[in-house]
């Protein structure tokens, strides 16, 4: 999974001190799922609710994010959660599919001084946004009750921009605060799917 940020001071002062920057950075994921699919002939129509976990959750910029400062800025997303649709060509055993629909997560901001202490948290607001990517399956395994099927998916995943409260200026909107800022996140992951699929639900 790679991560990118973009962060914008909405209010800053003086208005040179803080230009606008990204950072991005490689995770790994895991995270779990469940859904519903039918199948017409080879076309496969379903639906999924998914959620990512970040198993390294933050990114940090180099120090010297604000100009003429040492401090570092980090961005920490929390867990995302993804629902929408797919739909399918299926053959044999193999899947190969469309997949879209929201998501929804929130986003930690916070300063880190030259000791790697945290300071100048904000108010981790909700960010709602979509998603899209393709993938393809493999049934593995069949049995009576349960077949095994593996897979590979790519999904982007753009949640906007949401303006992220600080506490230094005791969450207020920027103005009148001028450490508040615009932070947008975007995801791009490939991930290994394993599935279950239990067979009596899908006759």
């Amino acid at each position: 999974s790679r991560e990118s940020f973009n962060w914008a001071y909405a209010n800053p002062a003086p208005p040179t001190c803080c230009a606008p920057f990204s950072a991005s950075a490689d995770d790994g994921i895991i995270g779990g799922h469940v859904g519903a699919q039918w199948q017409f002939n080879h076309i496969l129509l379903g639906v999924e609710a998914a959620t990512i976990q970040f198993l390294d959750v933050s990114t940090t910029s180099k120090p010297g994010c604000i100009s003429g400062g040492t401090q570092a800025c980090q961005m920490t997303a929390q867990p995302i959660y993804t629902y929408g649709g797919r739909l399918g060509w299926a053959w044999n055993k193999w899947l190969f599919y469309g997949s879209g629909g929201g998501a929804q997560g929130t986003v930690d901001t916070q300063l880190v001084n030259a000791t790697g202490v945290a300071f100048d948290h904000t108010n981790r607001p909700t960010y709602r946004g979509w998603y899209a990517g393709f993938g393809a399956e493999y049934v593995l395994a069949q049995s009576g009750f349960v077949d095994v099927i593996g897979g590979l998916e790519y999904q982007h995943i753009d949640l906007g921009t949401q303006y992220n409260a600080s506490s230094a200026d005791n969450f207020s909107p920027s103005p009148p605060g001028v450490n508040g800022r615009n932070v947008a996140l975007k995801d791009d992951l490939v991930r290994v799917r394993v599935s279950l699929k239990i067979n009596p639900l899908s006759r």
